[in-house]
């Protein structure tokens, strides 16, 4: 395994190499020769790199290939062109790749979440003339830096790769598709070939659903059949069971919002939701000549969980890229029709569910989101949970669809997409920005997460969590510059840095955070959403680190009491 980076400048180019399995580094620097050497003697190891689908592997080829590398990286940065279409004779260069990019923000950001430094070179990439021996120096650290942080978070990823790598191993696909992507993949494991189709809105209604009450909304997907692309615009918003739904082209959502509930909450999970429509109802994608393949991968897959199974991961990796295949025009999964029959079976079967509760009088919907229900039973009885059962029991036999069961006692809701859910051994579930559970590479404002947790699940006061804490890291906050802004602005200063790890503080001298767009000519400057209003930042290394006094603590307790009042509510007389 090597892990790669590359730099570019106008009369330079750089390529730092990492030998994982030997712990030996390359610093490859405007030697085609050696990089070619190097090439030839690792062309059957798997590179990693952060983004190399998109950029590393064009700036290697159009070096192996005699093309310029900088005319290159100017045709993916500049013009945002995909390098593959550069030239024709990339493709004979082949290279066996893994790409641990997460998100669209860019490494440095990763790094920040990670505690990391995220200082960047000072050597500017635009510079007119050849790097000297300082410059050189520096940029060759700056990106054994980032090598080293690929590498860790390739370490955080390490369950993605085997799961990608077990799967070309399964399929026979060759060591090439490990750097595909998870659609692409499933497109080959399925052997689409890619059709064109001219009936995406030529969907239809179930024709086993059982919907009385709520009519309305069979009468609004039935009112839209084949009615082009401007119904995906198009909502429908009406109250289903007292509680506020909204059924649109992406799946049905529906909450009570600001909500904190006590009582018997039944969460009800329908296993594999879509993947069990498209095997159960014919949904699977009109390309796919074999339909049976991805039945077989359905089973086999739930065989290997039975056995604990480590090839389940891949198999699950198929059947969870399907649905997202479905729309895309450049995969040759591609069959919009299909797509939108899923969802609006999907959303149908749910409303069909939550009717025959209603009509139970045995519980209330308190969540409901695109593959499932939350339940609060209306009173916490035998008798209640029997005649939920008896419903779910008639639906799963009627719909074929498979529910999953979880028992709550506590419900804290913003919205459909942030709650925290706690059962009665003090165990939760969170979902959402504000109390989901982070990562080092999702690790943003974590003190007010677990604040707000804290106290949620144990009772803790936001004071003493906040208070509490000696780590730097727990407080910090990354912005990231977006290249539709020139340059970031703090305390009157410019920067070159696109990535910022900001800390509120007691110093009314210090301002906050801005990135400065170009506007006619004039630099005109805007606040960071969500920034402090007087800040202090530290790009250098926090992990460890001890926090200083003009830390101010007091702007992280009052922003935590005030994301939980969206939390807050009660039962609202719902019975």
């Amino acid at each position: 395994m090597i892990v790669i980076d590359f730099e570019v400048f106008a009369y330079d180019w750089l390529c730092v190499m990492y030998d994982v399995n030997k712990d030996r580094w390359h610093i490859v620097h405007n030697d085609r020769t050696r990089l070619d050497r190097l090439f030839n003697a690792y062309r059957y190891s798997v590179f990693v790199g952060y983004n190399i689908r998109g950029y590393d592997q064009w700036i290697m080829k159009a070096i192996l290939t005699g093309e310029d590398p900088k005319a290159v990286n100017d045709y993916i940065i500049e013009q945002g062109r995909n390098g593959a279409s550069y030239s024709n004779k990339f493709a004979r260069v082949p290279l066996c790749f893994f790409d641990v990019q997460t998100t669209q923000d860019g490494l440095k950001k990763l790094e920040g979440f990670m505690g990391a430094s995220i200082k960047e070179t000072s050597v500017p990439f635009d510079l007119p003339r050849p790097l000297n021996v300082h410059e050189t120096d520096q940029v060759v650290a700056y990106c054994k830096y980032d090598v080293f942080a690929t590498f860790n978070v390739l370490k955080l990823r390490i369950a993605d790769y085997r799961s990608q790598l077990e799967l070309c191993t399964e399929f026979n696909l060759g060591r090439s598709a490990m750097g595909i992507t998870k659609t692409q993949l499933a497109a080959l494991v399925l052997n689409a070939r890619k059709r064109n189709y001219n009936d995406e809105f030529d969907y239809d209604i179930p024709a086993n659903v059982q919907i009385q009450r709520y009519k309305h909304v069979l009468e609004w997907f039935r009112a839209h059949i084949n009615g082009g692309p401007a119904i995906y615009h198009e909502t429908l918003q009406t109250n289903v069971a007292s509680i506020p739904h909204v059924f649109a082209w992406g799946g049905v959502h529906g909450s009570l919002d600001n909500s904190h509930i006590k009582g018997p909450l039944v969460n009800c999970d329908v296993a594999s939701y879509y993947p069990s429509l498209m095997l159960e109802y014919g949904l699977m994608s009109r390309s796919i000549k074999d339909p049976s393949l991805y039945a077989d991968i359905y089973h086999r897959r739930l065989e290997y969980k039975a056995a604990k199974d480590k090839r389940a991961n891949a198999y699950k990796l198929v059947l969870n890229s399907v649905y997202g295949a479905l729309k895309d025009v450049h995969n040759a999964l591609y069959d919009p029709r299909q797509a939108n029959r899923v969802c609006v079976y999907g959303q149908l079967f749910l409303l069909d569910l939550i009717e025959h509760v209603e009509n139970a009088g045995c519980a209330v919907p308190v969540n409901t989101n695109t593959d499932g229900v939350l339940f609060l039973l209306k009173a916490d009885t035998s008798a209640c949970r029997a005649a939920l059962k008896a419903v779910c029991d008639e639906w799963q036999q009627r719909t074929r669809m498979v529910l999953e069961f979880d028992e709550y006692c506590e419900l804290w809701q913003k919205d459909v997409n942030n709650y925290v859910l706690i059962d009665s051994n003090g165990d939760y579930k969170s979902k959402g920005a504000f109390v989901k559970k982070l990562s080092p590479l999702d690790n943003d404002l974590p003190i007010v997460n677990r604040a707000l947790v804290e106290y949620m699940v144990h009772g803790v006061p936001i004071e003493q969590t906040i208070n509490g804490s000696q780590d730097l890291m727990d407080f910090q906050q990354i912005f990231k510059v977006s290249n539709k802004y020139v340059a970031a602005q703090h305390n009157g200063r410019q920067f070159a840095e696109t990535t910022f790890r900001v800390f509120a503080s007691t110093r009314y001298t210090d301002g906050p955070l801005y990135k400065l767009k170009n506007k006619e000519g004039t630099l005109v400057p805007e606040k960071f959403a969500n920034c402090p209003d007087h800040c202090f930042i530290e790009n250098g290394e926090v992990d460890g680190k001890p926090i200083p006094k003009v830390l101010d603590r007091a702007y992280y307790i009052e922003l935590a009491k005030h994301r939980l009042d969206g939390f807050g509510g009660s039962n609202r007389g719902l019975f």
